[in-house]
């Protein structure tokens, strides 16, 4: 399971979530028999009462919430879209310990890939790499457009799970 949120890029997602302050719990012995126990969060929390030997003490408390940045984390369909592609984007062999990790797309990348030879080949790379991830995978590969200065000399590689498109990316000469 991968659990850190990644862009396309690889680069983690870095996020701003409010979220309370860490609980504190503390437990506090003493020579006279009484029993305290303090549950205390936040910055501005007061000092409990001071209690005679025969008192029994609980404090509980919580701070106001805080704006923190953290890395965000991948849930559900998150997770199933990055592990696609992170498998796409790591090269086979890469992984050391795993030499079945990977694809071997990037190999493509230096063939003629407007020839449809290479378009089936690169349609079976991405199938074989998603089909242990994904339940109903499906890949499509398309000669599009696009607005860079090889605007012909691209496919356009999308992953789908039934109807629903996971991933897309732009395999360039």
């Amino acid at each position: 399971m991968i659990d850190i949120k990644t862009n396309n890029k690889g680069d983690l997602v870095i996020g701003e979530q409010e979220e309370y302050p860490k609980l504190n719990i503390k437990w506090v012995r003493s020579e006279y028999p009484s029993f305290r126990l303090l549950f205390k969060s936040g910055r501005a929390m007061e000092e409990p009462a001071r209690l005679t030997s025969e008192q029994l003490g609980i404090q509980f408390g919580l701070g106001a919430k805080e704006k923190r940045k953290r890395c965000m984390s991948v849930l559900h369909d998150d997770e199933i879209q990055q592990r696609v592609t992170t498998r796409l984007r790591t090269e086979l062999g890469d992984i050391s310990g795993d030499s079945e990790y990977g694809t071997e797309l990037h190999k493509q990348k230096h063939q003629d890939i407007i020839d449809a030879a290479v378009q089936k080949a690169v349609r079976d790379i991405v199938m074989d790499a998603v089909i242990d991830i994904l339940e109903t995978p499906d890949v499509k590969v398309r000669k599009d457009k696009t607005n860079g200065p090889f605007f012909c000399q691209n496919l356009n590689v999308y992953v789908y799970d039934g109807k629903k498109e996971i991933y897309n990316f732009v395999l360039e000469e």
